[in-house]
């Protein structure tokens, strides 16, 4: 039995979810204070691109056309704004990377330097790097490079300041490790299964769409996010992102369609472009960014303006304790010793479950005591305590840690 993955749009579900978009920040295409830059190279377009500061939610962004970070509060205040200072001629290299946030740092990269700034624009430190792709920002501005060169170590890590602190044969776990995937059809089920590795923890989760290095992360709680752009029926364009949120034992919490994009497609009237059209963005929506507590962002822009959008996370009231979710079909048959239990798997199993408490009562709905905990995988159980002649009631439930799924339905078997 596994993860039946269920599609909702800006819904609440029993352990909560996220409500409608607010826009926190708003802007013409221009060049002035308030403006943000716009640039079309043939099918290509240069837009801002932004981060989310851990501690308060503040908005980074590097507006990559008019050269210039802006730093405004959650609630879209602008608080101060600068130039990058440029060691060196990179002009070309421009717009560089917004690699995120720290402390009230600003951490970018430009072509092959790796920049340090204070709120005020003040440069703290730069260092270059050849050769190598950024994985990740961890904290302290510390920054994972992946190094293009096969004859030397693949990952290493590197201070704010350019020190290396350590190097990687394979991936590292801080990261999160895809350790194993594969499609669930052969056996009769729906979506991909994947195994992500983290130094403290494993997810195993089952997601409708494929997975790579740059869309799962998780956020300061400890839930794991899954983004990306399901193929539609009828275009090969993905028109719109979805993000799905996952707790430690790999359930599916909630998820979010975002607004799909709309165009417009318009006939060239020139005699010599007869028979040629040009689509038109009248609304397109940027990757989802995942904030600290949860939230989604993601940049909008439209003909004449950009835009950065919020989903804000709100948990339920009526949020269930955590755990995995709970074995079914439980069945009780005599055996020749005592009855004989069977259940279904949790879907979290292999996962997070370390095992079934199973519960005995001698009356429908009536008290019930812990007569077994059986190790993970383990789906039966022979009740050689049940006494002959005697009818007694069942439950099961899941295990992880100290917390436990919901129980199965109340079964009975008489000896």
């Amino acid at each position: 039995m596994f993860t039946v993955v269920l599609f909702f749009f800006c819904a609440v579900s029993s352990w909560g979810g996220w409500h409608d978009s607010k826009v926190v920040v708003v802007g013409k295409f221009g060049s002035t204070d308030g403006d943000f830059g716009l640039q079309k190279e043939y099918i290509e377009v240069l837009l801002p691109n932004f981060k989310i500061e851990p501690e308060d939610n503040k908005i980074i962004i590097a507006d990559i056309v008019n050269k210039r970070i802006k730093v405004y509060s959650k609630n879209g205040v602008l608080i101060s704004k600068f130039g990058p200072k440029i060691s060196y001629e990179i002009e070309e290299t421009w717009p560089g990377n917004l690699l995120g946030v720290y402390d009230g740092k600003i951490s970018a990269e430009w072509g092959r330097v790796f920049q340090t700034y204070q709120y005020d624009g003040n440069l703290i430190s730069s260092f270059e790097k050849d050769n190598t792709r950024v994985e990740k920002m961890l904290a302290k501005g510390e920054v994972i490079l992946f190094n293009l060169n096969e004859e030397i170590d693949k990952y290493q890590k590197y201070s704010s300041t350019g020190e290396l602190l350590a190097t990687y044969d394979e991936k590292p776990l801080e990261l999160g490790v895809i350790k194993s995937y594969g499609s669930l059809s052969e056996i009769g089920g729906e979506g991909v299964q994947y195994t992500i590795a983290y130094e403290d923890t494993e997810f195993t989760i089952t997601t409708p769409i494929a997975i790579d290095r740059d869309t799962y992360m998780r956020d300061q709680a400890g839930f794991l996010y899954v983004t990306g752009q399901p193929e539609t029926p009828d275009s090969d364009w993905p028109w719109r992102y979805r993000v799905f949120k996952f707790d430690a034992c790999g359930k599916l919490l909630a998820t979010l369609d975002m607004p799909e994009t709309k165009t417009e497609v318009i006939e060239l009237g020139a005699p010599q472009y007869v028979g040629y059209s040009k689509t038109i963005f009248l609304e397109e929506y940027g990757p989802p960014v995942i904030g600290p507590d949860g939230s989604v962002y993601a940049w909008k822009r439209t003909p004449e303006t950009y835009s950065i959008l919020k989903w804000t996370w709100v948990d339920s009231p009526d949020d269930s304790q955590p755990g995995p979710d709970a074995p079914a079909n439980l069945t009780v048959q005599p055996s020749i010793d005592g009855l004989y239990l069977t259940w279904g798997a949790s879907p979290q199993d292999p996962g997070c479950v370390d095992g079934y408490e199973v519960e005995r009562s001698k009356g429908a709905g009536g008290i019930y005591t812990s007569v077994k905990t059986t190790d993970p995988g383990v789906l039966k159980f022979n009740d050689t305590d049940a006494l002959p002649g005697s009818t007694y009631f069942y439950k099961v439930r899941a295990k992880s840690g100290s917390s436990y799924s919901p129980y199965t339905a109340e079964m009975s078997g008489t000896r």
